[in-house]
């Protein structure tokens, strides 16, 4: 299940340990194939072996990019370094493995980076989406038509139903009791304005009415538009309406009392 706050755009799950040495070593073996075909040709060589270092290090990490590194080091080593005759040509093959070292250490680097940032990303996604899970209170998202996306466990329970599936794929308007209420709430984010601590009636599964408040904010999401996020809070737990109607008046009422006196305070 895709859970409430969560974009589309996020980080890839770690490889196995096994892909990103394979892969490693598979761009070296490629490698050392025209390597052989241009032994005669040192920067042609090098320029292969670079090639399969930057591979290996942007699929597994630093660590198999160092190992791809001394796999091309050696073989680089052994053609260039072996059957020179003159001072000049020793000299100018210990530049270029100085200059392919060098590369191949600044993509290791950069991709250690990358898999350290990617790492960090994981964990605070990881952290976030337990977050959400654990709420004590309701946490759903709707796309612009206002039909449910995703639901946390506390808005399933919430509503009375037994799964997040049961909820995908209706109106929100269907959860309050109040179409006129349910036309105030997407007055708000029709036109993208944040809302908070607003009084609803919804309907439970059994029919029984709950009192809730709910916040709610608009979150772009790219070409496919913005996306709603709502949070809920149960401040009257349900009852059939015959019952509780008074009850929710004269709670409605306190509520409305409370909010006036704390507005005249403060601008007291």
């Amino acid at each position: 299940m895709k859970l409430p706050l969560i974009r589309s755009l996020v980080v890839a799950p770690a490889r196995a340990p096994i892909l990103r040495y394979g892969v490693a070593l598979l761009s070296a073996m490629l490698a050392l194939i025209p390597a052989l075909f241009f032994s005669d040709i040192a920067e042609s060589r090098l320029v292969v072996f670079a090639v399969a270092v930057m591979v290996s290090a942007w699929y597994g990490g630093w660590k198999p990019g160092l190992a791809a590194t001394s796999f091309a080091l050696t073989v680089s080593a052994y053609y260039s370094l072996t059957g020179k005759e003159t001072p000049g040509e020793y000299h100018k093959a210990i530049a270029h493995l100085g200059l392919f070292i060098a590369v191949a250490l600044l993509s290791c680097w950069f991709n250690a980076a990358l898999r350290a940032t990617q790492d960090r990303l994981r964990r605070s996604e990881i952290s976030f989406r337990s977050l959400v899970m654990n709420a004590p209170y309701g946490i759903c998202r709707c796309d612009a038509t206002g039909i449910l996306q995703n639901a946390n466990p506390a808005l399933v329970s919430m509503f009375g139903y037994a799964s997040a599936a049961e909820l995908q794929g209706r109106h929100l308007g269907s959860l309050y009791a109040d179409a006129q209420q349910w036309f105030q709430t997407a007055d708000y984010f029709y036109t993208g304005k944040e809302f908070n601590k607003l009084i609803t009636d919804c309907v439970h599964k059994d029919g029984s009415a709950i009192v809730a408040r709910i916040s709610g904010r608009t979150i772009p999401n790219g070409k496919q538009g913005g996306t709603f996020e709502f949070s809920w809070r149960t401040l009257l737990k349900p009852e059939p309406w015959s019952c509780n109607s008074g009850r929710r008046r004269r709670w409605k009422r306190s509520v409305v009392w409370r909010a006036a006196s704390r507005t005249i305070s403060t601008t007291c």
